[in-house]
């Protein structure tokens, strides 16, 4: 059995494989977290949420790899130039009014660069096939291995859930920033944002929510990394100007 032959159960496959990396990433990699997460909030939740999370990403890889393709190698997907422009022109526009300005930007950057590269190769009247370069180079197919793992692998690691963060005030006076899942057994379900450990509080304890935006520092290996928070698009600032959501910065864990 070919791979080639059964594109939907590939496309399934790798949707299941997506959905199950970003709630472990989401839980720290805590197998139980995780299973918390997808208990409390609903298998179509998990995969609403990925999928609206991922989705920009979706967008700026697939209008990149349409740049390469139009630009640069023409052969690297089975599909007619004028088709290639139609897919790419399409991507770009749905990049540009769907996505966060900084993606936006970095993936304008991308195809500039692209731009310039291919105009370089066709004065010079030179050709490039990457699918036979990939293939004949051991060092090649191991670096674009690495390349596809590294960008599938960034923003599920790097991006915050697709909840909102709430700040969360006790009658004992005490702060919780963290992400409600839901409710269990008359108990309001809340995974910290710190640590991203799972609490249960009752109902009648809790004196105010309030969404906020922001995030705790992290330890270890990605202390440094930013936590993906994209906000605003073109369109909105279109359609809408500064008349879009804006929270207050989250408090600090008490």
């Amino acid at each position: 059995m070919s791979f080639k032959d059964h594109p939907a159960l590939v496309a399934a496959a790798l949707t299941a494989a997506l959905i199950a990396a970003r709630l472990l990433s989401i839980a720290r990699f805590d197998v139980s977290t995780a299973a918390t997460i997808l208990q409390t909030s609903g298998t179509a939740t998990a995969v609403a949420g990925t999928t609206l999370t991922l989705l920009p990403f979706a967008l700026m890889v697939a209008t990149c790899l349409l740049a390469i393709v139009v630009l640069i190698d023409p052969t690297l997907i089975a599909v007619s130039p004028g088709w290639s422009w139609t897919f790419f022109s399409l991507a770009m526009g749905a990049t540009l009014c769907l996505t966060a300005t900084t993606l936006v930007a970095a993936t304008v950057a991308f195809v500039l660069v692209v731009a310039v590269i291919g105009r370089y190769l066709h004065r010079n009247s030179r050709t490039v096939n990457i699918a036979d370069a990939v293939s004949s180079s051991r060092i090649l197919r191991i670096q674009f291995t690495v390349l596809l793992v590294v960008a599938a692998m960034t923003p599920i690691i790097l991006q915050r859930p697709w909840l909102p963060v709430q700040a969360i005030v006790t009658t004992d006076g005490s702060n919780r920033v963290g992400y409600v899942l839901g409710e269990s057994q008359g108990a309001l379900v809340v995974m910290s944002e710190s640590d991203r450990s799972i609490e249960f509080l009752d109902p009648d304890r809790i004196r105010s929510r309030a969404i906020c935006s922001g995030s705790p520092a992290v330890s270890g290996a990605l202390r440094k990394a930013p936590q993906l928070e994209f906000r605003g698009s073109f369109l909105g600032a279109l359609l809408w100007g500064r008349n879009t959501p804006h929270y207050p910065a989250c408090p600090k864990s008490q």
